[in-house]
């Protein structure tokens, strides 16, 4: 399979619990466990891979409709209900008003849900306002947790890498703009665009190098060795490879932290977790902080359960330590919390300076941020606004705990909370009690301004169908294709997005090319004027998503999508006319055993497929597709076993032409076996036939 390619999924809503774990992302509730303690990065990316097939099968007729209603109504600018994720929601004013009472509430989720424990910090720049454990840190040994218990926090893991990088840019020794080629070639990774537009540092902190996000055997490794980290980049090297240019599009990969934290290690001579312990976990006062499962953790470590609060994880031993194995006290993340509010200082110690923390909060190097865009993607940082107010932060997921930390620099208060279970539900009402609890008494910082005037070249230029072209991994694409539609029209001095799955946003032009909500202050959308790349635009959907969409043509998107669900629909029917067929055959021999033997080979075609989809949808048991197992085998064999019995269909019926007594009967047979033979054809384009998930 092509270098970084998972098992499909539907898009980019998870399935409950399959939260995009070492990412800045959404999440929704539940959870689903695997056999290994799966890193829940995994979980987004596998499953919006592994459900393709069923997302297309699912979505061929909505499609069609929907195509309709875009292309029709792209300029009737009606109004429908819903829209796509915003950054937060309004504060409760009902909710709790002191600590006491935030406690209690925070202790009925974790009942509700089945959580068994839960870090929590508030501060603020110059103390800590509220730090605690709540609950038991491990269930079989009735060990409550404490403000010291450690917790996993995942991708949070990621900021720190940043940190060192900045350091080392305050000293001299590094610059965001060096090339990562230069800096460490002994590790492999290709760029078709190197000459003109090299990988750089930058690209590695904002995740916008293109590279494909980790492969599934990467995310099931679990070596307690501990490997050391150019062991960790050596063993699947195959996914580092540029999309598209360097610097344009964000799209998150983990890979990219461990080889900036790489850069770390090569310019410092010291293992990265040791230049971290003597450089900033001893500053900010960091009692057991660790990357390593130490006997000294183990005893501090909140244990990992799945959903139902009882049944533990294994520690899952990070491939690439820096992308995601903090352990970490609610008391620990409090001081990194002032330490950001304090502008790199803790306790009048400085750290970093202020403008190394300014630098990480601006995202610098998509298209869309040298359009002006402040929201998006900094050094490992994510940057939004509520109610005008910026804020910043990091989310991380993986099985058995999930943790996020955010902090208002503006107005000097943050907050952190982590917990030691798979639980999506949980994870979001303790981040709604947090935010509601901080910023209750926010206030519009920034008035709306009037909508500015759209020049006629805009509207004509930039209305149309758009499709995702960045996504995480390449076996993305083909979902987002379908999924992730979307069209831009004009109405007056609105810009309206209308979203394939339904939904509808206005915005209104703030300046140039940025766009804002229609009750936000700050701008989240772009009109890319580069079209190097086609006509674009970039958008800051949610924490850590900002995709990048390109226009289509009509005719294209036609071509294209007609294509497939038209095949599978003809696919799905020759069943049903199969049940008419067969026994007339077998009965009264009308067309005898050639038309018996095309109806076979379409049989096995959909059955083949059939089997590949269902495989590609088991949610369980991930870890027997790191490796060649039955489940992987079958994988890989089923879509072998499709491709030659379409072609074989084809053929036969090719050859045999006369088959059936009426004329439109042959033609129904080569259409389905044509049909059959598209579908392969799609699938192997991108690399979903002969699909090896354990290479």
């Amino acid at each position: 399979m092509p270098p970084g390619m998972l098992p499909l999924s539907v898009g980019a809503m998870p399935r409950a619990g399959f939260v995009d774990p070492v990412m800045c992302s959404m999440v929704v509730p539940g959870s689903v466990s695997s056999d290994k303690g799966v890193d829940i990065n995994v979980m987004n990316t596998i499953l919006s891979m592994r459900r393709s097939c069923v997302g297309v099968l699912l979505l061929c007729g909505i499609f069609i409709f929907s195509t309709a209603r875009h292309v029709v109504a792209a300029d009737s600018g009606q109004k429908t209900a819903g829209s796509h994720a915003s950054e937060a929601k309004a504060p409760d004013k009902t909710g709790p008003k002191t600590i006491p009472e935030l406690e209690a509430e925070i202790r009925k989720v974790m009942q509700q849900c089945k959580v068994p424990a839960c870090g929590v910090a508030i501060v603020t720049k110059d103390r800590i306002v509220w730090a605690a454990g709540l609950g038991k840190a491990d269930v079989a040994a009735n060990r409550d947790a404490t403000a010291d218990t450690l917790f996993r926090i995942a991708s949070c893991s990621k900021s720190f890498t940043a940190l060192a990088v900045m350091k080392l840019v305050e000293e001299g020794k590094l610059h965001l703009d060096d090339k990562v080629h230069d800096l460490i070639p002994e590790i492999w990774f290709k760029n078709p665009w190197e000459a003109t537009d090299p990988v750089r540092v930058i690209h590695l902190l904002e995740h916008t190098a293109g590279f494909d996000d980790f492969a599934l055997k990467d995310y099931l490794n679990s070596d307690p060795k501990p490997l050391t980290l150019r062991e960790g980049l050596d063993f699947d090297p195959g996914t580092r490879v540029s999309r598209w240019r360097p610097g344009t599009r964000y799209s998150y990969c983990n890979s990219d932290a461990a080889m900036a934290a790489y850069i770390v290690e090569k310019i410092t001579g010291q293992k990265f977790e040791d230049y971290m312990q003597q450089n900033f976990f001893n500053p900010l006062q960091f009692k057991r902080c660790s990357y390593l499962l130490t006997p000294e953790v183990q005893a501090y470590l909140a244990q990992g359960y799945h959903e139902d609060g009882i049944t533990p994880y294994p520690y899952a031993h990070i491939l690439e330590r820096p992308v995601g194995a903090i352990n970490i006290s609610a008391n620990e993340i409090a001081n990194y919390l002032r330490f950001y509010l304090d502008q790199g200082s803790l306790d009048g110690v400085k750290i970093l300076s202020p403008e190394s923390i300014e630098s990480m909060e601006r995202p610098s190097s998509t298209y869309a941020a040298r359009e002006g865009l402040l929201r998006g993607y900094g050094s490992f940082l994510c940057r939004g606004y509520y109610k005008g107010h910026p804020y910043l932060g990091h989310i991380g997921f993986m099985s058995g705990a999930s943790a996020y930390f955010t902090y208002y620099p503006q107005d000097g208060i943050g907050y952190a909370f982590m917990i030691n279970a798979s639980n999506g539900e949980a994870f979001f009402r303790i981040k709604t009690l947090l935010q509601n609890y901080c910023t209750g008494d926010f206030t519009d910082a920034t008035p709306v301004p009037a909508p500015i005037p759209i020049p006629r070249s805009i509207v004509s230029e930039y209305s149309g169908i758009y499709e995702p072209i960045a996504p995480r991994n390449e076996g993305n694409r083909m979902t987002d294709q379908v999924t992730g539609l979307l069209s831009l029209s004009f109405k007056g001095d609105s810009l309206i997005r209308k979203d394939f799955l339904g939904g509808e946003t206005e915005y209104h032009r703030v300046s140039g090319s940025l766009y804002r909500k229609q009750d936000d202050s700050h701008p989240c959308l772009a009109l890319i004027p580069d079209h190097s790349d086609g006509t674009l635009f970039q958008e800051m959907e949610g924490p850590g998503e900002m995709p990048t969409y390109r226009k289509m043509s009509f005719w294209r998107l036609a071509v294209q999508f007609a294509m497939v669900p038209g095949s599978l629909l003809l696919m799905a029917s020759s069943l049903l006319w199969s049940l008419y067929s067969v026994p007339r055959n077998l009965l009264w021999k009308k067309e005898g055993w050639p038309a018996l033997t095309l109806w076979l080979l379409s049989f096995i075609t959909v059955l083949s497929l059939v089997a590949y989809i269902i495989l590609m949808g088991d949610d369980f048991g991930l870890a027997a597709y790191a490796h060649l197992s039955f489940k992987s085998g079958l994988l890989y064999l089923s879509s072998v076993v499709y491709a030659m019995s379409a072609v074989a269909a084809l053929c036969y019926a090719a050859i045999y032409p006369w088959i059936g007594p009426v004329r439109g009967v042959w033609w129904y047979n080569f259409a389905v076996a044509l049909a059959s033979c598209a579908i392969a054809m799609y699938l192997a384009y991108y690399g979903l036939i002969g699909l090896k998930t354990w290479e």
